[in-house]
């Protein structure tokens, strides 16, 4: 309040609103909206920046976890070598034991034929005397 307003007794309360022309009320009208729009910017641009600088931080992790996943996937990489040349050692050592199995199958199998029979001496037959020394 001025000096003047209370002199005369009269307090900014109890003033009415001052009124405006049409022409004045529009472009208030309109610049209202427009701050109120650019409010609504600047809060989803705030946003758009909060999740932008989340999305750099998580990929700023990824790049430092880079070398450790490297390491991981070298042991992994190892491993799963090492279980494939066992799984392939074992595999053929089945395959083997296979064969051996269907090998021994056939021989029992199998009979066999004479093919010229035993023929008896014609004369009898005295073991010779060996001499020790």
């Amino acid at each position: 309040m001025t000096r003047r307003t209370q002199e005369q007794g009269v307090s900014e309360q109890n003033l009415p609103p001052p009124s405006l022309d049409p022409e004045a009320q529009r472009l208030l009208t309109q610049y209202t909206e427009q701050h109120h729009a650019a409010a609504l910017e600047s809060k989803r641009l705030r946003e758009e920046e909060k999740e932008l600088k989340q999305q750099v931080a998580f990929y700023q992790r990824r790049i430092e976890d880079t070398p450790r996943r490297e390491q991981e996937l070298a042991l992994l990489t190892r491993d799963y070598d090492l279980l494939k040349t066992n799984y392939q050692s074992l595999l053929d050592k089945k395959l083997q034991a296979q064969m051996a199995q269907n090998l021994e199958t056939k021989q029992q199998g199998e009979q066999f034929k004479i093919l010229d029979p035993a023929r008896l001496p014609e004369n009898p037959v005295k073991p010779t005397e060996t001499k020790f020394y």
